[in-house]
């Protein structure tokens, strides 16, 4: 309470608050269409090369943050090391028009077979995320509708789909997420397990605290000091991704094909008829990270 209700808000329209917010600060510095070629560094400054509509152009600034994903030329150009690790779990997810009784309200199921998940999306659509043994490398309407079908006994056949995907699960993590005038941020600093859906959270977290430090940093002309200042947001970076990375371990596990599938009932049982209901909603909701 008293937020015990589903939420949702597509990808386009948080780019567009967000596009919308820095053009009114700063309408020449929205560059899109352009491509990072080269970055490099001196005592005084960092001097980042593009291409645009043709043409090399280059800008220098006294840092430079890479927020440009998993394969960032940012975090690659400062050396820094990235490793991680592959987990065995993979899922289908598609979109389809919502024709259940469940309203506002998200579901999880845990049959024998793996979990689906399930829960609202505006115009009156619902997303559905399916456990399966192997990576699906095309994920078709048939093969998710019959595994819903199969396992909780829901027909999603001849309803409108606006989205079908497949996907594994991955979790890599920098070494360091700074390193003299380069900064790193969001998937290019830190990859996770997409269940609980923390991704996209754990780049705004850390954006909001480098905004921070680097507000700081403005007004600092002591190098120890500076480095101090990116420590700790590093440190805190880390933590808050390290504690998201285990939830999300333990949510991929309770969702797995079980051995004993009636001890993983009587556990689940235990979690939402006792007072632990509310310490594993908080885990479960990925409440209370930073």
């Amino acid at each position: 309470e008293p937020f015990n209700f589903i939420l949702t808000c597509p990808q386009f329209k948080t780019e567009t608050i967000l596009r919308d917010k820095f053009t009114g600060l700063n309408p020449q510095g929205f560059i899109t269409e352009a491509i990072v070629t080269n970055i490099h560094e001196n005592k005084e400054e960092i001097i980042c090369h593009y291409q645009k509509d043709g043409k090399e152009h280059t800008f220098s600034s006294t840092y430079i943050v890479g927020c440009d994903g998993k394969n960032s030329i940012v975090r690659k150009q400062s050396g820094i090391f990235y490793g991680g690790k592959r987990y065995p779990d993979t899922y289908l997810m598609g979109d389809f028009e919502d024709n259940t009784s469940f309203g506002s309200n998200a579901v999880v199921f845990l049959p024998e077979d793996g979990m689906i998940e399930s829960f609202p999306l505006p115009n009156k659509m619902r997303r559905w995320v399916v456990k399966t043994d192997t990576f699906v490398k095309s994920p078709d309407v048939q093969i998710i509708s019959e595994a819903i079908h199969q396992r909780v006994g829901h027909d999603l056949s001849n309803l409108k789909s606006t989205m079908l995907s497949s996907f594994g699960v991955q979790y890599f993590e920098a070494e360091y997420f700074f390193k003299n005038r380069m900064l790193i941020c969001g998937d290019a600093a830190h990859v996770v397990s997409p269940i609980g859906g923390q991704g996209m959270n754990l780049g705004w977290i850390g954006a909001y605290a480098l905004a921070k430090t680097l507000k700081k940093v403005a007004n600092e002309k002591d190098p120890e000091i500076i480095e101090k200042l990116f420590s700790k947001f590093q440190s805190r970076q880390k933590k808050i991704l390290r504690k998201t990375a285990k939830r999300a371990e333990w949510n991929m596990k309770l969702g797995r094909k079980q051995r004993y599938p009636l001890l993983r009932k009587a556990f689940v049982k235990f979690l939402i008829n006792t007072p632990f209901n509310t310490v594993a909603a908080r885990i479960f909701a990925m409440k209370g990270l930073d």
